[in-house]
């Protein structure tokens, strides 16, 4: 998942330099060194009888208002995918912080914290923001909202995460030795916490990517002047009779589901546990035919020194 995640980074930092219509690099004479693969810009405009066909000046065509599809889309994705990105990174951070501190501070500030949790993840999130964005519009709005609900569902699994290394052995030793709750928590608990944001990170990612765009297809936000996918989609449903600005959109929306969600069977995980027990194949000898009898995976506690 990490590779994925990346690649879409990658991608959507490479967007300015594959679409522009300014040169890239001009030498001290000012000529024109470099330019970017497509040489048109977010909002350059064409004439003709549009949306344009695609051709080999425009490889998807131009939308409704001429501009070049492709250029449209690549940056509709650029602006959709790095601010879920920037969003995505603090409504962890808070979900750590919150979970760590559910679970270090005495017991009434513990259940301060709980209950404000729970509160918080009892509301309407969606129609809440539908009725906050339709009295302040703006993105600023929308990031603010979602900072204040999205981390509730990590923190419980960041919580319950934090519970069960605490009563673990190890922990218990190192209390008794003295160890203070700063030390614990930076040296024992945090290493284990990022099991649960490694699970939530590709749902909250996609989560609000798509949020953005379902709020731009509704008309209820807008990136304007520059581009959105879900203004893209919008336009692809009002001109049928274009396939390109149709289906390319829709492509480029589904892109982070391809890409962050690992296959359905992949069993990555489930062939790092077989290669870990096959290291240890002395000792279990009947583990293969074990599994074929009961057609599941055992789970061992602690391998047999």
């Amino acid at each position: 998942m990490l590779k994925r995640t990346l690649l879409l980074v990658v991608l959507a930092f490479a967007v300015p330099y594959l679409a522009n219509d300014k040169p890239l690099l001009v030498s001290p004479s000012g000529n024109v060194v470099f330019r970017a693969p497509i040489p048109y810009g977010e909002n350059q405009f064409f004439e003709g009888a549009l949306p344009l066909p695609p051709s080999a000046n425009h490889w998807l065509g131009t939308d409704d208002r001429g501009r070049d599809l492709l250029v449209r889309i690549l940056y509709g994705f650029k602006n959709t995918f790095l601010l879920s990105l920037g969003v995505t990174l603090a409504t962890l951070a808070i979900a750590l912080l919150v979970g760590l501190l559910s679970v270090s501070l005495p017991a009434p500030f513990n259940k301060v914290i709980l209950l404000t949790m729970e509160t918080l993840g009892s509301l309407p999130y969606f129609f809440i923001i539908l009725a906050v964005l339709s009295k302040f519009n703006g993105i600023e709005s929308l990031v603010i909202l979602s900072l204040l609900c999205a981390w509730i569902p990590t923190s419980f699994l960041v919580r319950g995460e934090a519970l069960r290394v605490l009563s673990q052995n190890y922990i218990l030793s190192a209390r008794v030795l003295g160890a203070s709750w700063m030390r614990l928590g930076i040296v024992h608990i945090l290493p284990n916490l990022f099991s649960p944001i490694r699970s939530s990170f590709p749902l909250v990612l996609s989560g609000f990517f798509y949020l953005l765009a379902y709020l731009h297809y509704l008309g209820i936000l807008s990136f304007e002047p520059h581009s959105s996918l879900g203004e893209l989609l919008t336009e692809g449903r009002g001109n049928l009779q274009s396939p390109a600005l149709i289906f390319a959109p829709l492509f480029a929306t589904l892109l982070p589901i391809f890409l962050l969600f690992p296959k359905k069977g992949s069993g990555d995980e489930i062939k790092n546990l077989q290669r870990v027990l096959l290291k240890n194949s002395s000792h279990f000898e009947n583990l293969e035919k074990f599994c074929r009898q009961k057609n599941r995976f055992a789970r061992f506690k602690k391998l047999p020194e």
